[in-house]
């Protein structure tokens, strides 16, 4: 296996196990097992758990701003099309067998000082989320662009820890239904 190929095994097997299992609860060993690699590669491509933490979730936020850039660059759709997509893309997520929240949410839940990188990295992401939400919003022609993006960021969040707590609940359809609801309140006002 070559150096890249060594770095990209380690972060899959890890993101996968921080993701499944918690990140206080996954140690390095088990990872360098899972990876089938040496003690001294996981520590040449990462020289903590820290930096493989900070990796994991770094590599979260770049899969999830990809995927709201193309919704977002989607100009032969309608602003409101788009957002339904962004509402069908958490829906696509929260319906996997392999969900388990989302990621910052739970890394928050682990690393609650305010202060903590892991934690204001969370909170980057989040504000990286609400800005791609708020590039769609902004194209409704509606009187406070502000307020409707919390209400929507809001209504995503909400799907996301609701469906972690219990699988069964339809959340995504209701969060669609309201994201209907609050776009034609806000055309009104």
């Amino acid at each position: 296996m070559q150096r890249g190929e060594h770095r990209g095994k380690i972060l899959a097997v890890a993101t996968e196990l921080f993701y499944r299992n918690g990140i206080h609860a996954t140690g390095i060993d088990t990872i360098i097992a899972q990876s089938d690699i040496a003690r001294m590669t996981l520590y040449k491509h990462f020289p903590s758990k820290d930096s493989l933490i900070e990796a994991v979730l770094r590599k979260h936020a770049e899969d999830a701003r990809q995927l709201l850039e193309s919704i977002v660059k989607q100009t032969e759709k309608t602003p409101e099309e788009r957002l339904w997509l962004l509402f069908e893309a958490v829906d696509q997520t929260v319906q996997t067998p392999e969900f388990f929240g989302c990621p910052f949410i739970n890394a928050t839940a682990e690393y609650s000082d305010l202060r903590h990188p892991f934690h204001r990295l969370a909170v980057e992401y989040k504000q990286m989320y609400r800005d791609h939400i708020r590039q769609i919003v902004e194209q409704l022609n509606i009187a406070d662009p502000a307020a409707l993006t919390s209400q929507l960021f809001l209504l995503i969040e909400g799907t996301l820890v609701a469906t972690q707590v219990d699988a069964q609940q339809r959340t995504s359809e209701e969060a669609l239904a309201a994201a209907h609801i609050l776009v034609d309140f806000h055309r009104r006002k």
